[in-house]
């Protein structure tokens, strides 16, 4: 059975004491704890699933992880942009991530549990998870519609890198297409041959001759 938070939340004392760099930091997982303690159908959303993946124990017994601990480990592992090996590794060596996990007196969550977790949940729960804090970011005036952020995605293509020579012999092949497609119009073309044939150089490599 899959509790979806603790009652009482466990109390940290954690402080930072590095350079602003580490202060940014925290500031910025503060923020996310906010904002998901102001969004409390988030954490219904994520719950509905994990609870049916994790089906029901005979003995009534409940799951040694939250729905929070969960959704909280899923949101370091998103934003941190890492695998799950090393979201659990850094999770485990930061006092800070697991008070932001609010553990307590848990240890963390191995890596395969918490992959397993992401697969339970559904496509259509992290759209409608998206959806929601989008409406409240818009609401509360922290997300402006009027103006729309798009993120493309490059994939490496197997071409030629655009050098003169290469862009050259693409020009020479186009022209001698046109060319000779203006042939039956323009009879005085008909006596130039054009070698359009990919050049190759021989063994001896004094001489290059046409590919056949």
């Amino acid at each position: 059975m899959r509790v979806k938070k603790d009652r009482q939340t466990a109390l940290s004392f954690s402080s930072s004491r590095g350079p602003k760099i580490v202060a940014d930091f925290e500031r910025k997982y503060n923020r996310i704890s906010d904002i998901l303690d102001c969004n409390p159908k988030v954490l219904d959303l994520v719950h509905r699933d994990l609870k049916a993946a994790a089906g029901s124990n005979p003995k009534g017994r409940a799951g040694d992880y939250t729905t929070q601990n969960i959704l909280r480990a899923l949101v370091v592992h998103c934003t941190e942009g890492q695998s799950f090996r090393r979201t659990i590794i850094r999770i485990a060596h930061s006092e800070f991530l697991c008070a932001f996990l609010r553990l307590g007196n848990r240890p963390v969550m191995d890596y395969s549990f918490l992959d397993r977790c992401f697969g339970a949940i559904q496509p259509a729960t992290w759209e409608a998870l998206v959806q929601r804090l989008g409406a409240w970011g818009v609401a509360e005036g922290h997300v402006d519609p009027s103006q729309v952020r798009t993120d493309t995605t490059v994939t490496e293509a197997n071409i030629h890198w655009p050098t003169d020579a290469s862009l050259l012999w693409d020009a020479y092949r186009v022209m001698t297409r046109l060319v000779r497609r203006a042939r039956p119009f323009v009879p005085q073309v008909r006596h130039h041959r054009f070698w359009s044939r990919p050049w190759r150089s021989t063994a001896a490599g004094s001489a290059a001759t046409p590919r056949r």
